[in-house]
């Protein structure tokens, strides 16, 4: 027999993170009906705009850890983009188990308009996501997000060398 749960102490414990979920699960709904007329889901955008930004090329694996997700997952989302000629995938020359991500030109301009939507997204709920207490909000979703990553036990060597492409 289970112990009875109180349900007032579960809520105000649950709170913040129940909170920070369905914000993020709105979010995400918000950003996929924007992208329908792309034919894209939030994750395909996001490898779209991460291969976009890259200053070195990535790999499926690179993009997992960003996107934290399975390598298998992103190869399927992968597919798909190549399959729309969005995306290309080339072998290494010196290590062929290797495979880098590049954009094609309409990949690039499909990422372009992807990330226009994103942007008018972001500035829609600006009011709401910048002001004074904006930087320690901030601060705390990365430091869940950072914690998300180490309890789906992320590879941090893998996830570093991703973002040092993308955003260095």
């Amino acid at each position: 027999m289970l112990a009875a749960f109180d349900k007032d102490a579960i809520r105000t414990e649950t709170l913040p993170l129940m909170t920070l979920v369905d914000a993020g699960n709105v979010a995400q709904r918000g950003l996929e009906k924007r992208l329908a007329h792309l034919k894209l889901s939030v994750a395909q955008q996001r490898i779209l705009a991460l291969v976009y930004f890259a200053k070195e090329s990535l790999t499926p694996s690179m993009l997992a850890a960003l996107l934290l997700q399975e390598t298998h997952s992103v190869s399927g989302l992968l597919n798909r983009l190549e399959d729309r000629e969005l995306i290309t995938r080339t072998r290494d020359r010196q290590d062929r188990r290797v495979v880098w991500v590049g954009l094609t030109p309409q990949g690039r301009k499909v990422a372009e308009e992807a990330i226009n939507i994103v942007l008018s997204m972001s500035r829609e709920l600006d009011p709401v996501l910048r002001g004074p207490k904006a930087p320690d909000m901030v601060e705390v979703v990365r430091k869940v997000r950072d914690q998300g990553f180490k309890i789906a036990g992320v590879r941090e060597d893998i996830r570093r060398e991703a973002l040092r492409r993308v955003w260095s």
